[in-house]
């Protein structure tokens, strides 16, 4: 059974390209996925009680988000309804009737000043990044928050209420597995932003990272301090699931250092403008995951 959000349903690739899809055909497993966009970890443990746990599963398959998961405030149980308001503004969004006006406007006045130059662009300028460096070089660009969640250190963020309420749900989740002879194991995702980041660091101007990141939120530290302690913090959350995980004897996979090498290699795992993994970052979480189930297979036998 395989619980998480967009990147565990395959957000952005066709239905045969999503990891958990992959997974199963590589691995000769039956996958049933019931990841879902918009979900957070306390829909991931009611989902797993009311859909997955009937199934009977020998491993559940946890994949959390670090750019949604950790949100702050207790999420929503699957089964409450949202208000009237949030429920509309959704499907105002989704609407295809919306989406295709949207792109009509797009294809009419889209040009019109598309070669102005607009005042202050220069804190966009370093976006995307292009990495490698060179002809082969894919390209990686990320919105503001992605920059400053990672302000805090990896104490900081174990203390604070984002994290005690994910951990709790964990907890929860951990426990119902056990109670049915189901292994949990965590699959960690990472931000764009964890991946890329180190990979052009070298080329980074703090003057223009703290600008970008300043469109978001303008109490920050000095530029060259903000993306010191940026760069210094970037695995901090990946940090405290993994200790969580190792106190709790809950099997930990990271995708991080698999999507950084294939991206560092040329390969573009995540699209440029969307924060979701391309055909191929699917395949590359595949690939991470695999090997531990293989254990799992080989202890069974």
């Amino acid at each position: 059974v395989v619980l998480g959000q967009s990147f565990a349903e395959g957000s952005k690739v066709s239905d045969e390209h999503a990891w958990p899809v992959r997974l199963a055909e590589a691995a000769n497993l039956t996958v049933c996925n019931l990841g879902m966009s918009g979900y957070a970890p306390a829909h991931y443990l009611a989902s797993l009680e009311e859909h997955g746990l009937s199934r009977s599963p020998r491993v559940v398959l946890c994949m959390l988000y670090e750019g949604n998961d950790f949100r702050g405030g207790k999420p929503r149980k699957s089964q409450d309804i949202p208000p009237f308001s949030k429920r509309l503004k959704t499907y105002m969004k989704q609407s295809p009737v919306l989406n295709a006006t949207d792109q009509l406007f797009i294809r009419a006045f889209g040009s019109i000043g598309a070669e102005r130059r607009i005042p202050g662009i220069e804190m966009l300028e370093w976006l995307p990044l292009s990495i490698p460096e060179g002809p082969n070089a894919k390209h990686y660009a990320f919105a503001p928050k992605q920059l400053l969640q990672s302000r805090l250190t990896a104490d900081q963020f174990h203390d604070s209420t984002r994290w005690q309420s994910v951990a709790q749900t964990l907890t929860e989740m951990s426990q119902s597995c056990d109670d049915v002879g189901a292994t949990l194991i965590i699959v960690f995702a990472p931000t764009k932003a964890h991946v890329t980041l180190p990979l052009a660091q070298h080329r980074l101007s703090a003057d223009k990272v703290h600008a970008f990141a300043s469109l978001r939120h303008d109490d920050l530290p000095p530029a060259g301090e903000f993306l010191t302690q940026t760069l210094a913090s970037l695995s901090a959350r990946e940090t405290v699931v993994q200790r969580w995980c190792a106190s709790n004897n809950v099997p930990f996979i990271s995708t991080t250092a698999p999507l950084r090498d294939r991206a560092a290699a040329g390969t573009q795992v995540y699209y440029t403008y969307d924060q979701h993994w391309t055909p191929t970052g699917h395949e590359v979480v595949s690939q991470a995951i695999r090997p531990l189930l293989r254990q799992f297979s080989a202890q069974a036998n």
